[in-house]
């Protein structure tokens, strides 16, 4: 069915379930749910607004950026995100923006005494983000002079006058990189094709250090002059490698030094300090497992902050350049997933926020003696689930061993009698790992369902080296599916687990998942939910939005290829629709710019002619992910009940 006709079948078709929640108000924007059969009508059970509210008020503390007076947080109010002033730790926020619509990004100016600072948005999820400049000290914006397209990546110059920029034509495939100094200068110094970012400013300005994507598990690190637009390749083409942060050091113009993390000469991702012309970098970081993920350099560039992810966790790190002591294991931050910030101007210490199953996010000053600014607010104080890491045997082997998939279980309240139900929940990417956080809805279906969530890093998931990254790539994308039937294998044999009632969930890339284990196992499955979820890869390849196609078409194959749109066509769950027979929930932004609306429409389309019980739930004026809170919870509710129905609970 082409995009107008389902239109138009949408529009004819929305069931009662629309009308209801338009009546009750929750949601500003249009939307759909379609239901197969027809003669299928689902009353909705409005109390599930009620008692999801508690859980989805649950608002993280996000880190901005320093001022002269303290901290700057961004933490929501409503439907969006607003930034607020503390003027000491622990201090009373003061709101200082009265924004409209989401923001997308806060980029502070790193000269606090500014008072500005990038901000960029998007228009109904469509990802064309576009920058302003806020005054935050004054609540006054005024848009960037960026020509038209996308802009993302906003780096800026270490006094704080000028800042780069990757930014996308209308309809362009391209990365093309711009500078901007205040007040209004724009200017393009790079166009060249593929995926180019800005890392990094030299001391003076006058340089700029770039990273070029080729795929996720290769990228390259070069050196942009911007007198005269020569570019230069950090370090020679030895072998494939990927970079990720990368920095100069010099506090002066000079023979450039820089640090930068790379998985060069093995597993996983390592932090070395470089000078131009040697043949080799110097290692700084000394854990042989686990990925470096993000590395802060101080403003004088005379030491560094840097994470190390080992299995999920994130461990803290800071090392003095001069001499380049030994790195410190910094502690008094509880362990869960740590983003990072920004060094505190005139200090040794610097600002992250700290992400676990206790809280949705909470700022920390860490470096010299450790400071909790804010903290994320739970709505439920005694709210608490028991999460624990576990590994499970799948079906090939590594290493003359049976392969274990890593995995993170979240396990319901003693009241809940054994066996539990069970949710399998996939993370999107491929190239991303589920590590321990706070989601809301998943902590509703544990405390208030009593399902027991299971959260696997199926292969292809970074975090356990680049071999384990590289599982999936190509003709072995079936394997990962197969690692879910290992999942579900292993749940069958736990007594505390019911293995008659389970279900599968996930977004995007997840949602493919999703969809692939209810073609693959639907017979052992209850329930699937699709979120923005890929059902047909040639047609994703061919609609998805330029500047992402080439680096998507590196990761699942080439679909101009016709042997290669052949393999994909076999693999996708579209292709292979007539063997679902399991109850299946698709959800998708009308203006989804990554996975078009076609993709869940041509799924739905698929199964009218099927037994499978489908829901089709549309939502206007969104993207890949959910722009409004309220709409949110809304799904989240629509989820819930579907659950619900059909995992007896």
């Amino acid at each position: 069915m082409d995009s107008n006709k389902q239109t138009r079948a949408i529009s004819r078709r929305a069931t009662i379930l629309g009308f209801f929640l338009c009546v009750a108000g929750y949601t500003s924007s249009p939307y759909t749910l379609l239901t197969h059969p027809d003669s299928l009508r689902v009353s909705f059970d409005t109390s599930l607004i009620n008692r999801l509210e508690p859980y989805e008020s649950a608002r993280s503390a996000g880190f901005v950026g320093w001022a002269p007076q303290g901290m700057l947080i961004a933490r929501r109010e409503g439907d969006f995100a607003q930034l607020f002033l503390l003027r000491a730790p622990g201090g009373k926020p003061r709101p200082v923006s009265d924004f409209k619509d989401r923001i997308d990004r806060f980029n502070a100016n790193p000269d606090p005494n500014r008072g500005l600072m990038l901000i960029t948005r998007d228009f109904g999820g469509d990802e064309q983000y576009r920058p302003f400049l806020y005054r935050w000290d004054k609540r006054r914006e005024t848009p960037w002079p960026a020509p038209p397209g996308r802009v993302s990546e906003i780096v800026w110059s270490r006094d704080g006058k000028s800042f780069a920029y990757a930014h996308t034509p209308p309809g362009a495939s391209q990365w093309d990189i711009r500078v901007g100094s205040l007040p209004d200068r724009d200017r393009l110094v790079l166009r060249r094709p593929g995926a180019w970012t800005p890392q990094d400013f030299s001391a003076d300005g006058k340089e700029l250090l770039l990273l070029h994507e080729i795929s996720a598990s290769e990228t390259e690190l070069w050196k942009l002059s911007l007198i005269d637009t020569v570019l230069a390749r950090v370090l020679p083409n030895d072998s494939p490698q990927s970079f990720g942060n990368a920095f100069f050091l010099n506090p002066k113009r000079g023979k450039p030094v820089l640090a930068f993390n790379s998985d060069r000469g093995g597993e996983f991702q390592r932090l070395y300090r470089w000078r131009w012309g040697d043949s080799l970098p110097e290692a700084i970081s000394t854990e042989e497992k686990g990925d470096v993920e993000w590395v802060l350099p101080s403003p004088d560039r005379r030491r560094l902050i840097y994470s190390v992810n080992q299995n999920g966790i994130s461990r803290i790190h800071k090392v003095g350049l001069s001499g380049l002591s030994k790195p410190e294991l910094l502690s008094g931050i509880p362990e869960g997933m740590i983003l990072p910030g920004v060094f505190r101007p005139g200090s040794s210490a610097a600002s992250m926020v700290l992400i676990n199953t206790a809280t949705p996010g909470d700022v920390y000053e860490v470096g010299g003696k450790t400071l909790i600014w804010a903290r994320g607010e739970r709505a439920l104080p005694e709210d608490s689930a028991e999460l624990h890491e576990f590994q499970f045997p799948t079906f090939d082997s590594a290493d003359g061993e049976l392969r274990n998939i890593p995995a993170f279980m979240l396990s319901p309240p003693k009241r809940w009698p054994a066996p539990h139900p069970v949710l399998i929940q996939i993370h999107g990417g491929p190239e991303l790992q589920a590590r321990p956080g706070y989601d809301p809805f998943l902590r509703f279906c544990v405390r208030e369902l009593g399902l027991t969530v299971i959260e696997p890093n199926v292969r292809g998931s970074t975090g356990y080296g680049k071999s384990y990254q590289k599982l999936d790539d190509g003709r072995k994308r079936p394997d990962t599916v197969r690692d879910l039937g290992a999942l579900i294998d292993w749940i069958g044999k736990q007594p505390d687990l019911d293995s008659s009632r389970v279900a599968v969930m996930g977004r995007s890339y997840g949602g493919f998942m999703a969809l692939s284990a209810l073609v693959n196992y639907g017979h052992r499955l209850r329930a699937g939910i699709s979120g923005v979820g890929i059902s047909h890869f040639p047609s994703f390849l061919e609609g998805t939005a330029g500047y992402r196609r080439d680096l998507r078409r590196v990761e699942y194959g080439d679909e101009r290829d016709s042997a290669m749109r052949a393999f994909l066509d076999s693999l996708s769950p579209l292709s292979r629709a007539g063997s679902i027979r399991t109850p299946l929930l698709l959800s998708h932004g009308r203006n989804d710019p990554r996975v078009p609306l076609e993709q869940s429409e041509k799924m739905f389309a698929a199964l009218e002619k099927g037994p499978a019980e489908t829901w089709l739930f549309v939502l206007e004026g969104e993207g890949h992910g959910l722009k409004l809170k309220s709409q949110e919870t809304l799904y989240h509710a629509i989820a819930a009940q579907f659950l619900a129905r059909h995992l007896g609970l």
